[in-house]
This record gives structure tokens, C-alpha cells and sequence, in this order.
């Protein structure tokens, strides 16, 4: 389970990386560089003084467990994506689980 609706873990393991993933042990994932945006911006996009790194505070994290801060920290960062990268989707489905049990462990 996470903190957010919906939210999903995902267990990339360096040894499972590859260019086509066959499901195989040391196969399992590969990914696309989208692009990647800064938690120092996303911090800044909401002062505040609850928590504080380097002299920088932000209540960013504020209600880390409340399913609407979750909401909206989420939609912050999916429009400071957007900013910094027009020409990328705004939105995933998430991908498919396609793990195969007998190949993983042949």
C-alpha cells in the first residue's frame, strides 16, 4: 500500500535491466527518459516552516497522509512537468504487469 490513492510501488532491481524485457531474472525492466523535474522547484512552489533543508523551508510535505495534500502535491508536479516539458504527455496509463512466473524462475 502507499500514502496515495491509487499509488503504486514499483521494485526496479539494477540486475533486471535491459533493452527488451523478456521477464527472465535478470530481464525484468527497461525505461524511456522522459525528462525529470527538481524537488527543490516542486518545494518552492509552496513556502512554509515545517520542514526545512539547508536553510530552504516549504510545507510542500505538509499532510503527507491527508489523501487531498496527496492530491494536490501530485497535481503540482505533474504541472511543473508539464512546464518544463511541453512536448511529453501529461499522463501514463500505468504500464501492464506482465511478469512471467516460469520464466523469472527457470
Amino acid at each position: 500500500d502507499t500514502e496515495y490513492p491509487d499509488g503504486i510501488w514499483y521494485d526496479l532491481p539494477l540486475g533486471g535491466r535491459c533493452d527488451k524485457p523478456t521477464g527472465g531474472w535478470n530481464c525484468t525492466w527497461s525505461y524511456k527518459d522522459a525528462g525529470d523535474i527538481r524537488l527543490e522547484d516542486l518545494e518552492a512552489m509552496e513556502p512554509g516552516s515545517g520542514y526545512c533543508c539547508g536553510g530552504k523551508c516549504t510545507g510542500f510535505w505538509e499532510g503527507h497522509r491527508v489523501p487531498g495534500a496527496c492530491d494536490r502535491r501530485l497535481a503540482q508536479a505533474r504541472e511543473l512537468f508539464a512546464r518544463a516539458h511541453p512536448e511529453m504527455p501529461a499522463d501514463l496509463p500505468p504500464p501492464p504487469c506482465d511478469f512471467d512466473h516460469h520464466n523469472f524462475w527457470a
